[in-house]
């Protein structure tokens, strides 16, 4: 039996390329220094989800919150501007004020984000033979099949592609 090759875009290491699909989707970020995660999650991120719960759209709501921050994530129905939804999610923050802890330093802010943009691995390249700082990291390592770094940062010190 012949097998037929995939129609549709390729790409060159992973074969068929899929359509990409952006998913309405809004981080809101709130830090209070030295708060207990428990705090953070009690106090802030609980009044600002109650908050956006209520947007209209909203398909999932998630949040993390840890020693001094709370992330919430707001994902949308597909078929919601992320500019409308934006400015809904600022609504709500507003709503929300009155609710969290007068000694936040700042209002939570918000941001749009591509769920698909998210890192799908991480290496770490570390040496205890070669002086630091290592300045080229991408000529010190051989991946071999193709593969090769993409960014080198002070956040993601190796980030593969």
């Amino acid at each position: 039996m012949r097998r037929l090759p995939p129609r549709g875009p390729r790409d060159e290491h992973f074969g068929v390329v899929h359509p990409q699909v952006d998913f309405p989707t809004i981080q809101v970020a709130a830090d209070l220094p030295g708060a207990s995660a428990e705090t953070m999650a009690l106090s802030v991120a609980a009044p600002l989800e109650k908050a956006l719960g209520l947007i209209s759209g909203v398909t999932s709501l998630s949040s993390t919150s840890a020693l001094g921050r709370t992330r919430i994530t707001v994902e949308f129905d597909l078929g919601r501007n992320v500019d409308g939804a934006a400015q809904d999610v600022q609504m709500a923050i507003s709503s929300a004020a009155g609710l969290l802890p007068r000694n936040l330093p700042n209002p939570p802010t918000y941001e749009k984000v591509n769920p698909a943009d998210a890192l799908l691995m991480s290496i770490a390249v570390t040496s205890d033979d070669l002086p630091r700082p290592i300045s080229r990291p991408r000529s010190l390592v051989s991946l071999g099949s193709g593969w090769s770094i993409s960014t080198v940062s002070r956040r993601s010190p190796s980030v593969f592609r």
